[in-house]
């Protein structure tokens, strides 16, 4: 028995919260951008589509401009202190998973930790042997 398959086309739905991408070549106004990536929290995929703009786009303007690539890094920055923030109000709650991961993470010195990391200092002396195995 056989079976066919039928061919499909997917087509993307336009999302009516993206703007249209403007070539990246295009000039882009820098308080703008400043902006979209503080609101953003460093999100860069959220903050081209708030301007309309490719992610890449954003890319060349930070990567050019100092200002903007300290926005972005400041921006990250900021949210991850909130994230911080949330774990430790979920420790303090109790919650087992973020107690977890906070001994599995910072608590590593005093030696919670699923693994032990080692290392060797010095020299290794590795010999390989060969077999002739045409007997």
């Amino acid at each position: 028995m056989t079976t066919k398959k039928k061919a499909t086309t997917s087509t993307k739905k336009a999302s009516k919260h993206r703007s249209p991408v403007r070539p990246s070549n295009e000039r882009v106004d820098d308080e703008k951008l400043k902006q979209a990536l503080q609101e953003s929290n460093g999100n860069i995929s959220h903050a081209a589509r708030t301007m309309g703009i490719s992610r890449n786009a954003i890319h060349q303007h930070v990567n050019a401009n100092p200002e903007l690539k300290q926005i972005l890094d400041d921006s990250r920055q900021t949210m991850l202190d909130e994230a911080e923030n949330a774990l430790l109000a979920a420790v303090r709650e109790k919650q087992g998973w973020a107690v977890c991961f906070t001994l599995k993470t910072i608590g590593q010195e005093r030696g919670y930790i699923e693994r032990a990391d080692q290392s060797h200092s010095g020299s290794v002396e590795v010999v390989i042997r060969r077999e002739d195995r045409r007997k």
